[in-house]
């Protein structure tokens, strides 16, 4: 598999998003692959985890893995899903409601502590801690802004799936104590490199797969937006 964070690769990727083909040519590519897209990253995560685990979903949408989680780690296991969106915080609480090793922290995880502005699209599931320049109809929210290393009172997951649309490298920044813990084993990152560019980081892929190798991962990019990262 290719290494996506290399600077050539990045550079090809931002020729083709100045002229005006990346985001068609990505739509057309997952098209074509359908569910086989992201297969390969839903078999390591999901091969990864087990029952008793603690697995913190960051940026945890609709629900669509927090489910697949809560079945995975069993009673004896804790799902802790990280989801700022007001809205779809609220749709995960009804939906989870009855679920008893999930729990629901409504903010968002950065490197900083506060209060951010958060971005809602009227039209879409697609929420950020920025302004999308393919998203118009959006209005602002205000939202808790928390480092992970800085949630003492919240257990230290054996796993984390982290895809908060372009937000990934502060998020990974705000762990850096949590990365060298003995029984985080691995980390699976979905790199959303057209928001990066937006926010002046084009080279954040890069930048994610040294700061996980520094503490130990080994990192395996599953797909051209998918990293698979485990210790040992």
């Amino acid at each position: 598999m290719l290494n996506y964070s290399n600077p050539i690769l990045i550079n090809v990727r931002s020729a083709l998003s100045a002229l005006g083909i990346l985001r068609p040519a990505v739509r057309f590519y997952r098209k074509i692959s359908g569910k086989a897209y992201e297969d390969k990253f839903d078999t390591a995560l999901m091969g990864e985890i087990r029952p008793g685990d603690i697995v913190w979903d960051i940026g945890a949408n609709v629900g669509y893995y927090t489910e697949k989680f809560a079945d995975a780690v069993g009673s004896t296991g804790t799902v802790i899903a990280f989801e700022p969106s007001p809205r779809s915080a609220e749709n995960l609480r009804s939906r989870f409601s009855e679920t008893l090793n999930v729990t629901i922290e409504s903010k968002a995880l950065s490197d900083r502590e506060g209060i951010m502005d958060f971005f809602v699209s009227e039209n879409s599931v697609v929420d950020s801690l920025f302004q999308r320049a393919d998203l118009s109809d959006t209005k602002i929210e205000k939202v808790e802004v928390r480092r992970a290393d800085g949630l003492t009172n919240i257990l230290v997951p054996n796993v984390v799936k982290i895809d908060v649309e372009g937000y990934e490298v502060e998020v990974i920044l705000g762990m850096e104590k949590m990365l060298r813990a003995s029984n985080l084993r691995a980390l699976f990152v979905e790199v959303h490199f057209t928001e990066l560019r937006e926010r002046g980081l084009s080279n954040g892929s890069e930048q994610i797969v040294n700061m996980l190798k520094q503490n130990g991962f080994k990192c395996t990019w599953t797909d051209p937006s998918h990293i698979a990262a485990s210790k040992g």
